[in-house]
C-alpha cells in the first residue's frame, strides 16, 4: 500500500504540492497562475482582433508589425500546456506542447526550404497594411522561441534534475531574446526585434507574451517542493546567469544587425537613385535623337553642313556619345555616319553589319530599341539607341546612336563611387562594373532593382564598399558583448554572495533570538534557583540553630542520668553512652551545617588582607595539634588580597588540619603553603606528604558530609572541604585537588586580584 501511494504521488506532482506546499511554493505558484492568465488574455485579445478586423488589438501602433494569428494561437497553446502542467495533467501537457512545437517547427521549415505549407493564412487572411516578407507568417525568431518553449514544456512533465536544468536553460534563452526585443522597441534598436536573415519582425506584444510565458515556466520550476528548499544558491541564479548570457549575445547581435540595416538602407537608396538616374538620363538622350530623326524625316534630305551642326548642338555635347548613323530606308542605300574618331566609326560600322537583321525589323516595326553591344574580341562595352519614325508616310527613317556604357554610368555614379560599387547586367551579361577588383558581398549588404528601359530591362545591383561600412560599423556591439558577459559573471556572483550573506544573517538573527530566549529562560531559572537557595540556606540556618537547644538538653540530661546510675547496669551504661555520643555527633553536624549556611548569609565585606598574618594566626590556633603530631612545614611569602578574613582563615585551617590528620603512620606530617601570581588571580596551594586521594574521589571530597574513611580511622564530619569550596566560590575563585595515593596531596585554590565590593574602612 505504501509503494502504491508513493507511485501515485510521483505521477501527480501538483497534487503532492497541493497537499502540503511550503509557504514559498504557494507564493510562486500563485504568481505563475497570474502570469499564465495574462498570457491567455493577450492571446485571446489578438485572436479576437484578427476575427473582428480590429487593428488596435493586433498592432500596438500603425507602424509596428502585427502579432500574427498563428503567433497568438501558439501563445494560447503554450498557456494551455503550462496550465495542464500546473494541474498535473501530463497527457494534456504533452498534447499542447506538441501542437506548439509542430506549428513553430513547420514555420521554420518554410523559412529554411522556401516551401509554402499554406499554414500562414489557414485560419484568417492578413489584412494589415504593414509590409512583411510573408503575409500571415510569424517571424523566424518568434518561431524559434515557440520551438524552444514547446520542448521545455514537454520536458517539464517529469521532474528530474537534468530535465529541470534543460527547462530552465531553454526558458532563460527565450527570456533573454524577448527582453532584448522589448528593449529594442523602447530604445529604437531595430535589429533587436528584426527576424534573423532579414525576414520579418517580432511584434511588441509577442515579445511581451514570451516574457510572461518564460517567467511563468521558470517560477513553476522553483515552486516544486524538491527544488524549493535545500538547494545551493547557485541553483536559483541559473536563470539570471543564462538570461544575461543569452541577452548579451542577442543584444550584441542586434546592435550589429542594426548597423547592417543602416548600411542596407544606404545601399537601397543608392540603388534606387542609380536606377532612376538611368531612366531619366536615357530618356534625356533619347529626346534630342527623336527630334533630329523627325526633322530629317520631314525634310527627306539632310545636307552635310546642317547634319554636322545639328549633331554638334544636340548630341555631341553628351560626353558618353560615340557615334551616330542615319538612313532613309526608301532612298538611301548606305548609312550616313558621324563619329568622334575613326575607332568609333569602325565600331558603329561593325554594329550595323552585325545587327543588320535587327535593324531591318526595327524599321518595319517602327519601335524604339535599347541594346547593349560589346564587339567580339573587345572589352569596350556600349549601348545603342535605335529609333525609327512614326510618320504616317510609308517611308521609314532609322537612326542608330552609339554610347560608351562605362563613361555613361560613371557619370551618373560619380558621387557615389566612393562608398558604393555597382554592376549593371542584362540576361546574365555584365554591361557595367564600377569596381572590377571587388566582388558583391552577401545579399544583406547589396540591393537589386530590375529597371525597365524602353524595350528591355537592366538589372542594377549596388553594394557597399569598406569606406561606407567603416562609417556605420562601430565597436559598440563588441563592447556591449564584453560588458554584458562581465555583468553575466559578476551579477550572479554578487547576488549569490548577497543571498548567502542574507541567509547567514537570517540564521544568526534566528540563533540570537533563540539564544536570547534561552538566556531569559536561564535567568528566570537562575532567579528561581537563587531564591530557592536562599530559602534553603535560611532553612538550614534556622534548623541548625533551633535544633541546638533541644539537642543540648538531651546530651546534658543524658550525662546527668549517666552520673546517677553509672556502674549499676552495664547494658544501661552502654545505651546511655551511645545516646550521649550520638547527640554530641549530631551537635557537631549541626554546627558544620550552620557554618555552611553562614558562608552566604553572614559573610563579611571583602577587605585587603595580608595572608601571611592570616596564616600565622591559624598556626597559633593549632599550636597544640602541631606539637602533638611533630609536623614540619614551609610557608612561603603570601600576597595581600581582598578577602573575607574570617572565612579564608577557616579555609587555611581546614586544609592544614587535613594535612596533619591524613598523614602516613610511619612519617611525621609535612605541609607547605605557597602562592603564585597569574594574570588576573593568585594561585594558592597547600601541599602535604600524606596518604593521598584516588582520582575517582576528587569531586566527592568536596560534597557535604562525604567521607572516604571510617570514623574509627580518621575522625571528622566530612564537611570541612565542602565549606572551603563554598567560601572560595563566594570569593570568585575555584578550588581543586591533585594527588598521588601514597605520596601526598596538593590542594589549589584561586583568589582574584581585585574584587568589585571592597570595604577597607576597618
Amino acid at each position: 500500500m505504501a509503494s502504491t501511494s508513493k507511485q501515485q504521488s510521483s505521477k501527480h506532482p501538483s497534487k503532492l504540492m497541493s497537499q502540503a506546499p511550503p509557504p514559498r511554493s504557494t507564493q510562486l505558484l500563485r504568481i505563475t497562475y497570474i502570469l499564465n492568465t495574462l498570457g491567455w488574455i493577450l492571446s485571446l485579445l489578438v485572436i479576437t482582433g484578427w476575427y473582428t478586423h480590429n487593428k488596435r488589438l493586433i498592432q500596438v501602433m500603425p507602424s509596428f508589425v502585427s502579432m500574427q494569428f498563428n503567433t497568438a494561437l501558439a501563445l494560447l497553446l503554450s498557456g494551455l500546456a503550462l496550465f495542464s502542467l500546473l494541474r498535473g495533467r501530463r497527457t494534456l501537457t504533452a498534447l499542447f506542447a506538441t501542437l506548439t512545437f509542430t506549428l513553430s517547427a513547420a514555420t521554420l521549415l518554410q523559412y529554411a526550404t522556401g516551401l509554402n505549407f499554406h499554414i500562414d493564412e489557414f485560419f484568417v487572411s492578413d489584412f494589415v497594411g504593414v509590409k512583411v516578407t510573408h503575409p500571415g507568417r510569424m517571424s523566424s525568431n518568434t518561431a524559434i522561441c515557440y520551438t524552444l518553449m514547446g520542448v521545455a514544456l514537454f520536458l517539464a512533465r517529469r521532474e528530474t534534475f537534468l530535465r529541470t536544468i534543460v527547462v530552465i536553460a531553454l526558458s532563460s534563452l527565450v527570456l533573454g531574446i524577448s527582453s532584448v526585443s522589448l528593449f529594442g522597441y523602447m530604445s529604437g534598436i531595430e535589429g533587436a526585434f528584426d527576424g534573423w536573415g532579414n525576414l520579418s519582425q517580432m511584434a511588441l506584444h509577442t515579445s511581451t507574451g514570451f516574457l510572461i510565458l518564460s517567467l511563468a515556466v521558470i517560477l513553476r520550476t522553483y515552486a516544486l517542493p524538491g527544488y524549493n528548499d535545500g538547494r545551493e544558491f547557485w541553483f536559483y541564479l541559473i536563470p539570471v546567469a543564462l538570461t544575461l548570457f543569452f541577452a548579451a549575445l542577442h543584444l550584441s547581435w542586434a546592435l550589429y544587425a542594426t548597423e547592417t540595416l543602416h548600411i542596407r538602407h544606404e545601399v537601397e537608396r543608392a540603388t534606387v537613385e542609380l536606377s532612376t538616374s538611368l531612366q531619366k538620363t536615357i530618356n534625356s538622350r533619347l529626346l534630342p535623337i527623336r527630334r533630329l530623326k523627325q526633322k530629317w524625316a520631314h525634310q527627306n534630305t539632310t545636307p552635310s553642313l546642317k547634319w554636322h551642326q545639328t549633331l554638334t548642338h544636340a548630341i555631341v555635347r553628351f560626353p558618353c556619345f560615340m557615334a551616330l548613323a542615319y538612313r532613309n530606308i526608301a532612298k538611301d542605300t548606305t548609312w550616313k555616319l558621324f563619329a568622334q574618331s575613326q575607332k568609333e566609326k569602325q565600331l558603329i560600322n561593325q554594329f550595323l553589319r552585325d545587327q543588320h537583321t535587327l535593324l531591318k525589323r526595327a524599321a518595319q516595326t517602327r519601335k524604339e530599341l535599347l541594346l547593349s553591344y560589346t564587339p567580339s574580341g573587345k572589352q569596350r562595352r556600349t549601348f545603342v539607341l535605335i529609333t525609327s519614325n512614326k510618320h504616317t508616310s510609308k517611308t521609314a527613317h532609322i537612326l542608330v546612336s552609339l554610347f560608351d556604357m562605362t563613361r555613361f554610368v560613371d557619370e551618373l555614379f560619380r558621387r557615389q563611387k566612393k562608398d558604393f560599387a555597382a554592376t549593371i547586367s542584362h540576361a546574365q551579361h555584365t554591361l557595367y562594373q564600377s569596381h572590377t577588383h571587388t566582388k558583391p558581398p552577401p545579399s544583406s549588404l547589396s540591393y537589386n532593382i530590375n529597371t525597365p528601359l524602353l524595350s528591355t530591362h537592366w538589372n542594377v545591383r549596388v553594394w557597399s564598399l569598406p569606406s561606407l561600412q567603416a562609417r556605420f560599423r562601430t565597436s559598440l556591439p563588441w563592447l556591449v558583448l564584453v560588458l554584458m558577459l562581465l555583468v553575466t559573471f559578476l551579477l550572479p556572483t554578487m547576488l549569490s554572495y548577497a543571498l548567502r550573506q542574507g541567509h547567514i544573517a537570517l540564521q544568526l538573527q534566528q540563533a540570537n533570538d533563540a539564544l536570547q530566549q534561552e538566556t531569559e529562560r536561564a535567568e528566570q531559572y537562575a532567579e528561581k534557583l537563587e531564591s530557592s537557595n536562599k530559602e534553603l540556606e535560611q532553612f538550614a540556618y534556622v534548623s541548625s540553630h533551633d535544633l541546638q537547644e533541644p539537642l543540648r538538653m538531651i546530651v546534658n540530661f543524658g550525662k546527668l542520668i549517666e552520673e546517677e546510675i553509672k556502674g549499676q547496669d552495664e547494658l544501661l551504661d552502654e545505651y546511655l553512652f551511645f545516646m550521649i555520643d550520638g547527640g554530641q555527633r549530631m551537635q557537631t553536624l549541626l554546627k558544620e551545617l550552620l557554618a555552611l549556611s553562614r558562608v552566604s548569609t553572614q559573610g563579611r565585606h571583602f577587605v585587603h588582607t595580608d595572608l601571611n598574618k592570616l596564616v600565622q594566626e591559624v598556626m597559633r590556633d593549632i599550636t597544640l595539634a602541631l606539637e602533638d603530631s611533630g609536623a614540619t612545614y614551609t610557608i612561603e611569602t603570601l600576597p595581600t588580597v581582598p578577602v573575607d578574613p574570617g572565612q579564608l582563615r577557616r579555609v587555611f585551617q581546614n586544609l592544614i588540619l587535613n594535612a596533619l590528620k591524613f598523614c602516613q603512620k610511619d612519617k611525621a606530617p609535612y605541609f607547605a603553603v605557597s602562592a603564585t601570581q597569574r594574570e588576573s588571580d593568585w594561585l594558592i596551594s597547600v601541599q602535604d606528604h600524606g596518604i593521598g586521594i584516588a582520582a575517582k574521589s576528587y569531586k566527592r571530597i568536596f560534597e557535604m558530609f562525604q567521607r572516604l574513611h571510617r570514623r574509627e580511622e580518621y575522625p571528622g564530619t566530612g564537611a570541612g572541604l565542602a565549606i572551603a569550596k563554598k567560601i572560595i566560590q563566594r570569593h570568585g575563585g575555584d578550588i581543586w585537588v591533585e594527588s598521588t595515593p601514597g605520596e601526598g596531596t596538593c590542594f589549589y585554590f584561586t583568589l582574584p586580584i581585585t574584587q568589585e565590593e571592597i570595604d577597607d574602612s576597618r
